[in-house]
């Protein structure tokens, strides 16, 4: 070996041990700033850990919304197993703990400095609730992830999911089913622990077959179209398109449902005259978006949000005598973006404030499905084609009639209603609907309820709906009962 050779190889040597030191520098570097007088000043954000559990000490998966001194919000979930590891900047801040619409909320405030880690004291949240004692399953029918326009990967998705209390849901990404596999595999993952033993999460595939003409979701297949299906020339009628699109939806195996009909730009299906005659090839219609408003809600000026006219268009559409059925989803695209605690708290702003401040989120609004015979994709699936379903951010509504709930039919002499409420942070009113126009009101105090309401000039072709507001902008609405 030369000594040339030998100086190169030294040198080699050198070079590869500098350019490890300099990298393990970057990586140690912390973060440096300039202040506003142009001083260099050193960052170092603190970490906060800890888990969340039952009131049982079982870990539970969950959200924490770190809310910090200006108001300013955002929402975490725990990971896989209940833990969580959050980075802040120094300062001070409020923790809200939740797991949806069932569970106890625990606030706490901490302050951080800079450098240091801290790891909280066990959270523990209490079911106040359970919706499955009564055969109800919460889930979620309209999603969307990175293989889209979402922002979120299938597995932050499914955290966010559960964390919000939900058991089942549709992944329906934009004309692609990239992360179906993917979610078809998170039925491995409890959301639940009854008895001792894991409750596992029900994943459903689904597409949305998004359009210049309308959104149409294919729920329990994700099948897509050719893309000639879905791109029109200027000025063609969309007429025939729409019918290729649902038929072979149904066709794969799916359920087609209708969403936001009411949206503007392309995305809304009535923007196109005549396609309501279309209306009987959908088994169900989204009349609760969690984009807008619920559909319970009329601002003071009287202009009606996208979900109150969805709700009225459905409400038309069954007295015409069509059978369908009302769903709702949170078209979740990013899970989380700003929440407002408040919201829970009796806020006294303007409703729409409150709810813009919300965000988008996980469960909001959820879609409980009643199964009778227990929790199967198979099961939800039948539950949401034949309307056995209601939609809620916050009222849990049960009503049924002589043994008869939503989407079924019940004799017309059959005139008692056996309803029980729960809305964790209070009722204030139950409306009944038939045939379209409200015909009773029910004002409300407190978090339960639970009567017989008798029923009066009830005709074979009737049917009701009910609706309840809680506090803030809680709201739930139900599929019809029809009477024979």
């Amino acid at each position: 070996m030369t000594k040339t050779y030998k100086k190169w190889k030294i040198f080699a040597i050198f070079l590869i041990v500098l350019l490890a030191l300099e990298t393990c520098f970057i990586i140690v570097m912390p973060k440096i700033i300039k202040d506003d007088n142009d001083t260099a000043v050193q960052l170092t954000p603190a970490t906060i850990r800890g888990k969340v559990l039952t009131d049982l000490g079982e870990m539970l998966m969950a959200n924490i919304i770190v809310e910090d001194s200006d108001g300013a919000t955002s929402l975490y979930t725990t990971n896989l197993l209940s833990g969580y590891e959050i980075e802040l900047e120094e300062g001070e801040y409020t923790l809200h703990y939740t797991r949806g619409m069932q569970y106890s909320t625990v606030t706490k405030t901490i302050k951080v400095e800079n450098f240091k880690n801290y790891y909280l004291e066990d959270i523990r949240l209490i079911e106040l609730y359970n919706a499955e004692s009564k055969g109800y399953y919460a889930g979620d029918l309209h999603q969307h992830t990175i293989f889209s326009d979402g922002t979120h990967n299938v597995e932050e998705l499914i955290r966010a999911d559960i964390s919000a209390g939900l058991s089942w849901a549709v992944l329906s990404d934009h004309n692609d089913n990239t992360g179906i596999s993917e979610w078809m595999q998170t039925d491995r993952l409890p959301y639940d622990i009854v008895n001792g033993e894991y409750v596992y999460f029900t994943p459903i595939a689904g597409v949305e077959i998004t359009t210049g003409y309308g959104h149409f979701q294919s729920i329990g297949n994700s099948a897509v179209v050719e893309q000639w299906d879905i791109d029109l020339d200027l000025g063609e009628n969309p007429y025939e398109e729409v019918e290729i699109i649902v038929k072979e939806i149904v066709r794969n195996g799916g359920i087609a449902q209708l969403n936001h009909p009411y949206s503007t730009g392309g995305m809304g299906f009535n923007n196109y005259n005549g396609l309501w005659e279309l209306i009987d090839n959908f088994s169900t219609i989204e009349i609760w978006n969690g984009y807008f408003e619920p559909c319970g809600y009329i601002p003071p000026e009287g202009v009606l949000n996208q979900n109150r006219r969805s709700m009225l268009k459905w409400f038309e559409l069954l007295n015409q005598g069509h059978i369908l059925f009302a769903t709702g989803g949170t078209d979740l695209h990013s899970y989380n973006g700003s929440y407002n605690p408040a919201l829970y708290m009796g806020d006294s702003k303007a409703y729409e404030k409150l709810l813009k401040k919300t965000g988008q989120y996980a469960g909001m609004p959820t879609t409980f499905a009643y199964l009778s015979e227990g929790m199967s994709e198979e099961n939800v699936l039948t539950a949401v084609k034949n309307g056995n379903t209601f939609i809620s951010n916050g009222p849990l509504i049960f009503a049924n009639i002589d043994g008869k709930t939503y989407g079924q039919t019940v004799l017309n002499d059959k005139r008692t209603i056996n309803i029980e409420m729960f809305c964790r942070d209070g009722l204030e009113t139950l409306n009944i609907y038939k045939n379209g126009v409200q015909v009773k009101s029910v004002a409300l105090s407190g978090t339960d309820f639970h009567e017989d309401i008798q029923l009066t000039d009830v005709s074979s072709g009737d049917w009701i709906v009910f609706e309840v507001y809680g506090t803030g902008v809680y709201y739930a609405i139900t599929n019809p009962i029809f009477f024979a």
